[in-house]
């Protein structure tokens, strides 16, 4: 890839946003994961009586363990930003490094043009 001193460009990153969620929200998505869990239970142990005993409280509580952390993934959403930026200048250079120390950023678009840009010689 060949880069010139003084082009312009834009660089895409993503990052991690939280969406909001109340908690009837999160409590519904809880819920129906146990209810799907139970449901299954249910129909395992009538579909195929020699399974043998499950533990129906502890299924009960995995599901809502599994519900919870459902619910705390829905929050979290990855958007893509996005910046201009020029090749050879040292405020690019620090713009770049600014956004990767950022506790939401997870990753570029394009890491080998940020590599470039990072390492410009002339």
């Amino acid at each position: 890839m060949k880069l010139t001193k003084g082009q312009i460009g834009v660089i895409y990153w993503y990052e991690e946003e939280t969406m909001p969620m109340t908690d009837e929200q999160r409590q519904y998505i809880i819920d129906q994961d146990a209810k799907a869990a139970m449901y299954a239970l249910i129909q395992s142990a009538a579909l195929n009586p020699s399974q043998g005993y499950v533990d129906v409280q502890a299924e009960y509580e995995k599901a809502r363990r599994q519900g919870a952390k459902r619910a705390e993934d829905l929050q979290k959403n990855r958007v893509m930003k996005k910046t201009h930026t020029q090749v050879g200048q040292k405020e690019s250079q620090d713009e770049i490094l600014e956004i990767e120390r950022k506790p939401e950023f997870r990753g570029w678009q394009n890491p080998d043009i940020i590599e470039h840009l990072l390492n410009f010689k002339e």
